[in-house]
Order: C-alpha cells, then structure tokens, then sequence
C-alpha cells in the first residue's frame, strides 16, 4: 500500500508538477514526452500508438499511419455532397468530419462538439488503445463499481469504530488511551488517504484534453461506415 501512494505522488509531480518538486524526486531533467508515454493514455506530437505483432505499443515519435473513413453510396443527402465526391470512397476521416460540419452537413452517424475540432493527424495521431485495445462498457458499470468500492471503504470505517467504541473489541489488550484516540487516527488517515489519491487522480485528469468524436448507430439501425487505420509493415534486414 505504501508503495502505491508514493508511487502516485511520484507521477503526479512528474506530470503537473513544477521544476522544484520535479527536482526533489529527481526527475529534473525528463522530457514530457516520456512522461506522457509512460503515464498517460493520451496522444500528441510527440507520442504515438502503433499495431505491434498484433497489439498496441505506444512509442515516442510520429506515426506513419493514415485514418480514413469508408461511406457507402448516398451517405449524405444529395444537397450536401456538393463538398464531396458522389463516388462510394474512401476519405480522410478527420477531413471528412470536419469539412461536414463547416459545409453544414449532417453526418448521421458521427457526433462532434460544437466547439471541438480534430486537429491534424501528425499533431494528434488517433489512440488505438482507448478505440480498439480497451473493452468498452457503459457508464453505469463504471458508476457501479465505483459504488461498490466506496461502500466497503466505508464498512470498514463503520466497523473500526463501533468495534472499539460501541462493542469493545480490544485484540492486543489495549489501555483506555489508545482505545480513545487509535480509531480515530485510522478513520482520519484513511479519509486522508483516499482524499488524496482522488486529488492526484483529477490532477493527472486535468494535464491532458481529450476531444471525442462520437459514432451512434441507434437512429440508422446498425453501423454505414467503418474507419480504417493503415500502417506500413514494420521491415527487417
């Protein structure tokens, strides 16, 4: 346990900490770009994602990879793909999202914010783990698991403190001191503790942005186009 909360100080100060704190654990001199590809989920200009022998790797360095989108014959109403080819094709997927939404055409199966833009692919290379690596599950599994963690933290501050103040528990035959003020040291530090973690967890958050381009299918029935992701073959002498 301890060595997971130092292990969380130590990255947060690595992500969103300033020089000084940086060069107390010495991490001074470690370029953002290692942090981010050891730390994060994120993507930049700096650090990619790459298929590798049939998983994800992330690397430092720029991608050579293309994003495209396949859309089938009359994807788009006839009055909107005056910005587009009338052929069944394939485009670049985030030229394509965000010409639409300039031209003013509906893609129904894509959902952009309004003030979001997808920037160039060789700014922010697309992240393979969080779209194709990571298993995706609806929200209230998340909420439930969350629930149920929050709810055995708690049992066991419940049950420190009515063991010792209400039933009298007392394994290691302890004064009347020690059994006053040891439940409340354990209650506060733990409140402490995971007070903490939960500030560390929002800071890590917070370092990076994160734009989402979301595919609904309730109103179409099922999927019209698929997003392709191509990579050259990696080449061995």
């Amino acid at each position: 346990m301890k060595a997971h909360i130092i292990t969380t100080i130590v990255s947060t100060i690595r992500l969103c900490g300033p020089a000084s704190l940086r060069a107390f654990i010495g991490r001074s001199q470690e370029g953002n770009s290692a942090i981010e590809a050891e730390l994060c989920t994120s993507t930049s200009r700096d650090v990619c994602e790459g298929f590798n022998n049939g998983g994800i790797t992330r690397v430092l360095g720029r991608p050579k990879m293309l994003e495209l989108i396949r859309t089938p014959k009359e994807y788009l109403s006839s009055k909107d793909n005056d910005a587009f080819d009338r052929k069944v094709g394939l485009y670049i997927f985030r030229d394509f999202i965000n010409t639409a939404r300039d031209s003013g055409a509906a893609v129904p199966e894509w959902r952009l914010g309004q003030f979001e833009q997808l920037a160039p692919i060789s700014q922010n290379p697309p992240n393979l783990s969080l779209n194709v690596g990571i298993t995706q599950y609806l929200p209230w599994v998340f909420c439930l698991v969350a629930l149920v963690g929050f709810i055995l933290q708690a049992d066991v501050l419940v049950a420190a403190g009515i063991g010792v103040w209400m039933l009298g528990w007392n394994l290691n035959d302890s004064t009347a001191t020690s059994t006053n003020y040891a439940p409340t040291i354990f209650i506060t530090g733990t409140v402490l503790m995971c007070g903490g973690m939960c500030t560390c967890i929002s800071i890590i958050g917070q370092a990076t942005t994160e734009v989402r381009c979301r595919r609904t299918t309730y109103d179409l029935g099922s999927a019209k186009t698929s997003i392709i992701w191509l990579q050259p073959r990696l080449a061995r002498n």
